[in-house]
């Protein structure tokens, strides 16, 4: 679980980081707009990963997916075939759900926008669940709480 003493550190960071302006783009970042079909190859595997893990059937295995991460099974099967976008939102539930180790959490981050970073709240309250195994709910709320946006469920 995050502090109120930790976030207000991490929101400040990044309050001043967000001051700083700049029009260059390095070609390492310039990989992020680029369409990649890896990240929704490494989602279907790890959801069959959790399907054997709990022995169940493929179908049975979205609902699964839905139970433990709050994740729809459509957008779930729309993100693997790819006729939505992954985000980083997306990411996170499925993350933290699945109770990754963070490493194998970034290698999908890492598709989508670069690795959790702590000075980035939302990434910040992800690095927190991941490494506690805490519950998707209570990540959900403290999500919604110290960024303002709401997780759909």
């Amino acid at each position: 679980m995050v502090t109120a003493e930790e976030m207000k550190k991490v929101i400040e960071n990044a309050e001043k980081k967000q001051n700083k302006v700049s029009y260059s783009v390095t070609p390492e970042e310039m990989q992020r707009f680029k369409v990649n079909d890896m990240l929704p190859k490494l989602i279907s595997s790890k959801k069959m990963e959790n399907d054997k893990r709990h022995g169940v059937l493929a179908t049975p295995g979205y609902g699964l997916i839905e139970e433990m991460c709050l994740i729809s099974e459509t957008s779930l099967k729309k993100t693997i075939n790819g006729s939505i976008r992954v985000t980083r939102t997306f990411l996170y539930k499925f993350a933290i759900g699945l109770h990754m180790s963070l490493e194998e959490a970034n290698k999908l981050f890492e598709l989508c926008g670069g690795p959790l970073r702590k000075t980035d709240v939302a990434d910040y309250i992800c690095i927190n669940y991941l490494e506690t195994n805490d519950d998707i709910h209570k990540f959900c709320e403290q999500y919604e709480k110290y960024t303002g946006k709401k997780l759909s469920r």
